[in-house]
């Protein structure tokens, strides 16, 4: 994978130029609602990947998928796994009543692709952006037109389209796109909803969760019942809604579909990537799945009595981390950490603090140069890191690769909520 400085040669007023543009286009596109009050750092420099590297990746995420599938499948049977993969206990209620669905709904693999890619976390609670980034992909994949050997990935709208289709929604059913009430920032359901009704779906609204009726086992909104939840928020925020729990496990015998269903909630727990590292697992796997599983995953343990002396002894090897609910918050990286410090950090996290953590081995993080424009500070260039986050969408039987989101930041956390910014990559074909 490589940067496209296409403009390398251009002079500061043409860029300038460039961006200005580029963002009036995407205030009109991708911000409907908030007109780019809140627009982040985008480059539209993005990176290429060789489509035939790239598929091959995409199998082994596959082969990576079914054995995370198939740990899924464990946690509702095992006790021991139950303990590792610890959920507030409202949340563990509504995923037990999802046992018996397919996992469906919209990934994003956050990967850091130097000498080997390697995968760090699973995003499949509540993806945010997937309508947005569609916009953003599309509008920067014209700035490259004239390289002929990009292939573009699929829309995601059409994507988002197959998942419906293959949770057996029909085109005259109510879908209800919903989201928590103190979030501002809606214009990713506003493109969903747009996109939808273009689509064919046209009985699709935008509202609140706390909107929400329950009469007779199923749901309502103003009257009208609902047949399709797309679920505009992640489950530890909803949760919080007054009887939230309880609403849900009174229409639990109802054919109500939700996109992401509360099943996908356990796919992207921390602990899910220290299980499939685990020896003790392995017996889960097939001799494939374990291979990708030690070619794709760093190695990530379950931090607790057992693994705590080896978790002193090598701090510059490990980053530690929440195993649940971080969103970029509360990472520790050994190497940064004085020998005590670090001692210090391990024996709170094992011995005194009530939530999970995982320790997972220190990955090389690729960096190149990004420029990035906006009206207040004009023009800047900088070598800053960055990651390769492609977004899946699992539709029953069927996985789509979505495109490849890019963010990139000065530090070693890039979270476009601290600071960071976004491109792309794109497949080529030499």
């Amino acid at each position: 994978m490589h940067k496209l400085n296409w403009m390398a040669d251009y002079k500061e007023k043409e860029i300038a130029d460039i961006y200005n543009i580029f963002q009036k286009i995407l205030v009109s596109k991708a911000y409907p609602c908030t007109k780019g009050k809140f627009q982040i750092p985008i480059s539209i420099e993005p990176f290429l990947i060789q489509e035939e590297e790239y598929r091959k990746l995409q199998e082994k995420i596959k082969i990576f998928f079914n054995a995370v599938k198939k740990v899924v499948d464990e946690y509702y049977i095992n006790p021991i796994l139950q303990q590792i993969i610890s959920i507030h206990p409202s949340e563990a209620k509504l995923i037990e009543l999802a046992q018996n669905q397919n996992m469906s709904g919209i990934i994003r693999l956050d990967m850091f692709y130097s000498d080997q890619p390697k995968i760090i976390e699973i995003n499949s609670d509540f993806p945010d952006g997937f309508f947005m980034h569609d916009v953003t992909y599309q509008e920067i994949s014209g700035y490259i037109k004239e390289y002929k050997g990009i292939k573009m990935s699929e829309k995601h709208s059409a994507l988002f389209n197959e998942l419906l289709l293959s949770q057996g929604v029909s085109k005259d059913q109510f879908i209800f796109i919903a989201y928590e009430n103190e979030r501002t920032f809606i214009d990713e359901f506003i493109l969903c909803r747009d996109s939808l009704r273009e689509h064919g779906w046209l009985n699709v609204e935008v509202g609140f969760f706390s909107d929400l009726e329950c009469e007779a086992n199923d749901i309502y909104i103003k009257g009208r019942k609902v047949d399709v939840i797309r679920r505009g928020a992640e489950l530890s925020k909803v949760r919080k809604i007054a009887s939230f729990t309880d609403f849900f496990c009174n229409t639990s015998n109802s054919e109500l579909k939700m996109i992401n269903n509360f099943k996908m909630r356990l796919f992207g727990h921390k602990a899910i990537l220290a299980i499939l590292y685990s020896k003790q697992f392995q017996y889960l796997f097939t001799n494939e799945e374990v291979e990708v599983i030690r070619e794709l995953l760093p190695e990530t343990l379950d931090l607790n009595k057992e693994t705590v002396d080896f978790a002193l002894s090598k701090k510059d090897k490990w980053v530690l981390k929440p195993a649940d609910l971080t969103e970029g918050q509360e990472i520790i990286f050994g190497n940064t950490k004085t020998q005590s410090e670090w001692n210090e950090s391990i024996k709170h996290c094992v011995y005194k603090d009530s939530k999970k953590w995982v320790l997972q081995e220190k990955i090389t993080i690729p960096s190149a140069m990004f420029t990035v424009f906006n009206k207040e500070k004009g023009l800047a260039s900088q070598i800053k890191k960055h990651d390769f986050c492609p977004h899946i969408v699992l539709a029953g039987n069927d996985t789509y690769f979505g495109n490849i989101l890019v963010r990139f930041s000065e530090q070693d956390i890039l979270n476009v909520m601290q600071g960071g910014g976004i491109t792309y990559a794109y497949p080529y074909v030499n």
